[in-house]
């Protein structure tokens, strides 16, 4: 299993916005499971920067081609990523309009402890008009967090998709 990191703007090629939540599950849906999260700012738009267990093959798939696939899917014109030696890469539809990856632009994701996990999920939630404290709301943090409490492993953020009734794709 490899484990990557990768920059997603939350602001689309068509003038729009993404909500993390459906970053998450497109992610998840592509076999790609979130272990890190943070949402940061950077110089132009709030960024979904994200630790990543990865399996290949995905799906058939190389990641490299999953993941131009996914930033089609999101509207990006590329997503930023670096693989397990270091290197950092932009890969989508867009990707040769931004030049060559720039390490000063990408936005490291910090160590996040279960609570840390649960406050930015309650971000979440609440950015995709869940109401903080319903039942739903906190049985979704319920279901994403206790994977980190028992196992410190992945988050299976998937099921906030499956628990919102909410498309993924």
């Amino acid at each position: 299993m490899k484990t990557i990191q990768l920059n997603i703007g939350l602001n689309t090629n068509t003038g729009s916005t993404v909500s993390p939540s459906h970053v998450q599950c497109v992610l998840a849906e592509s076999g790609l499971l979130t272990s890190q999260l943070r949402l940061a700012q950077s110089g132009t738009e709030l960024t979904y920067c994200a630790t990543v267990l990865v399996e290949e093959p995905l799906m058939g798939i190389s990641l490299e081609g999953t993941l131009f696939d996914i930033a089609g899917v999101l509207d990006q014109d590329c997503i930023a990523w670096i693989d397990e030696s270091g290197t950092g890469h932009l890969t989508g539809p867009q990707a040769a309009k931004w030049g060559a990856f720039d390490p000063a632009q990408f936005l490291p994701v910090i160590e996040n402890p279960v609570g840390a996990v649960r406050a930015a999920l309650r971000q979440i939630l609440t950015a995709n008009g869940w109401k903080p404290g319903s039942k739903a709301a906190i049985a979704a943090e319920y279901a994403l967090t206790i994977g980190a409490e028992v196992t410190h492993g992945p988050v299976p953020y998937f099921q906030i998709c499956r628990m919102s009734g909410r498309s993924i794709l």
